[in-house]
């Protein structure tokens, strides 16, 4: 798993990686496996939102991934998608989950609302001999590890 961050111009500023194995991408990328254990103990919620950023360890191509190596060094939740998914889409739950937090429901409970606003989307998919298909989820698929009954309000 990776997340590339840009600027509002489109600038790219890096990469967070889970392990030093995926890579390396210019300009310098920031590896999770790095970090020393527990250095992520002071983030409750950690959510990653972009395309295949929680994919587990059984479907990953390699031993590790963004959220279990976050998850692992501390932070006390942390959330990726394990689809591709559109920006609307995303942008769409992420406002759902924190105007959820914001009416002070659990982490659990925001991404059930959450799941509940987003209903079902139609997310796109490769299909066997390259060509890209589409099928339908409800809600946005995730995968999670943490203390998802604690209040971020």
């Amino acid at each position: 798993g990776l997340v590339a961050f840009y600027d509002s111009t489109g600038t790219r500023l890096g990469r967070i990686f889970a392990h030093t194995n995926m890579g390396n991408h210019l300009p310098a990328p920031f590896y999770v496996n790095n970090l020393n254990y527990n250095e992520l103990c002071l983030n409750r919620c950690v959510v990653f939102l972009g395309c295949n950023t929680g994919l587990d360890a059984e479907r990953s191509s390699g031993t590790y991934n963004l959220i279990d190596e976050t998850f692992g060094k501390g932070a006390h939740f942390a959330l990726g998608t394990t689809e591709k998914l559109y920006t609307t889409q995303i942008n769409n739950w992420f406002q759902y989950f924190l105007n959820a937090i914001s009416d002070g429901l659990s982490i659990s409970e925001a991404m059930i609302r959450a799941d509940s606003e987003l209903g079902t989307i139609n997310v796109p998919y490769d299909k066997e001999g390259g060509s890209e298909g589409h099928k339908t989820v409800y809600g946005l698929p995730s995968y999670y590890v943490g203390d998802s009954s604690q209040y971020l309000h």
